[in-house]
């Protein structure tokens, strides 16, 4: 891609500031904008990266661009969870930066270690080609990546031979974040394994780049025979044919379906099935599948068995652990729970006014309307918020708080693990 004006995402850490000096070598301080966003979420630390950046592009005579986010609170809002909130406002922020400035790409400072964590992360959740692509340019929204072939030991050495300094980000420390094991942990051990094993990662992330592209063109090819637009529902009818599958996760990926819906849909037999996404419906229908916007979402309930099975039209993963993780999920789709308590079969269903439930940390209980009210949950996300339930008691404000009164301890020897996307 030509670039002849780009604006620098540049957050104060060692990679955005060896990009920014790069960025000034090739560029000229006078054809770079600087952006920086202040989330809010490390207290005196993050307004300290604030005005580290704005120092150091004072000196450089770079105009730097600054903004602060609310992000805990348009997380809540949103109903979701802090690092996508992150992600939307930033990049929102950016490209509205981009047009008032006419900056015509966005620089970001991914390098290839950050590309091959993004490749393991996606590998432990069953991706495609396209997330085992890692992390690679957008060239549609001009996004360029310019460490993206420096892995971090080189950047290390370049911000110490051009005496470049930054500021730490203390969460990068934390050993609980997956991506931080698999940065601390995995990647040294294959790189002890296999000599030269970086170089063979960015050839397999470049292979499934161009595998993706190919199944998007494959797609669109696909879909000419196979889908037809019925006015108020699009029908797809498979043909079994080979890698249909694969096409599919490639042509419903944007309505929000998973892997693991397309494929339960695709192996039922019997009309009436029904898969659910965040806006989308799909229901098998005399040997096709119907698309649907999602107009009435589905109140339930559903039962969780003892086995674990389920007739949930979500995507769910429930497992027991019988020891505590090294690592814990943060997300607030994934919900922790003492097995001790438990009474199979378990309930889920849409939240009902006057449910009551003992959020975690709390000594008494809460109207979940009430805690939805205080959570600034919007009225259309409230409608969509489920709960499950054991022996008729709320033990986890699905995507918000488990109940104080199932939260994992010391002590705790089984652990019931459940993951729900909404």
């Amino acid at each position: 891609m030509h670039v002849k004006s780009p604006l620098l995402a540049v957050s104060g850490g060692l990679d955005s500031m060896v990009m920014l000096h790069q960025m000034v070598s090739k560029y000229g301080n006078a054809n770079i904008h600087v952006a920086h966003v202040n989330f809010q979420l490390r207290g005196t630390a993050s307004d300290e990266d604030e005005e580290y950046v704005k120092e150091v592009c004072s000196e450089l005579e770079v105009p730097c661009f600054t903004i602060r986010f609310d992000t805990l609170t348009y997380a809540a809002e949103h109903g979701i969870g802090i690092q996508e909130a992150a992600r939307e406002l930033r990049y929102d922020w950016f490209f509205q930066v981009m047009e008032e400035t006419g900056c015509d790409a966005l620089a970001t400072a991914h390098h290839q270690d950050d590309s091959t964590e993004t490749f393991f992360i996606n590998l432990l959740r069953g991706s495609g080609p396209k997330g085992l692509s890692g992390i690679q340019e957008d060239h549609e929204r001009r996004i360029i990546r310019p460490l993206l072939h420096i892995d971090r030991k080189a950047i290390l050495e370049y911000a110490k031979e051009h005496d470049i300094k930054w500021r730490e980000d203390s969460s990068n420390q934390k050993g609980y974040y997956l991506r931080n094991r698999i940065r601390k942990e995995l990647i040294p051990l294959l790189g002890e394994l296999r000599p030269g094993f970086q170089k063979a990662m960015i050839r397999n992330m470049d292979i499934q780049a161009s595998m993706d592209a190919f199944l998007e063109d494959a797609a669109m090819i696909y879909a000419k025979t196979h889908i037809e637009d019925e006015g108020n529902s699009i029908r797809i009818q498979p043909d079994g044919m080979a890698h249909e599958e694969l096409m599919l996760n490639t042509l419903l990926r944007p309505f929000g379906f998973s892997e693991d819906q397309i494929s339960s849909i695709l192996e039922t037999e019997a009309s009436g099935k029904q898969v659910i996404s965040s806006s989308h419906v799909m229901t098998s229908h005399r040997g096709g599948i119907l698309l649907d916007e999602l107009k009435v979402f589905p109140q339930g309930p559903w039962e969780i068995r003892a086995d674990l099975k389920h007739e949930i039209p979500f995507t769910i993963s429930i497992e027991i652990l019988d020891k505590q993780p090294d690592s814990w999920d943060e997300s607030k789709q994934v919900a922790y729970l003492d097995m001790e308590d438990l009474m199979f079969p378990l309930e889920l269903r849409v939240w009902q006014e006057g449910d009551r439930f003992r959020p975690l940390g709390m000594t008494g209980s809460k109207l979940v309307s009430d805690f939805l009210i205080d959570e600034k949950v919007p009225l259309e996300e409230k409608k969509r918020v489920l709960v499950i339930l054991n022996k008729g008691e709320i033990i986890w404000l699905v995507g918000h708080r488990i109940s104080e009164n199932l939260k994992v301890s010391v002590g705790t020897k089984k652990i019931l693990r459940v993951s729900l996307e909404d």
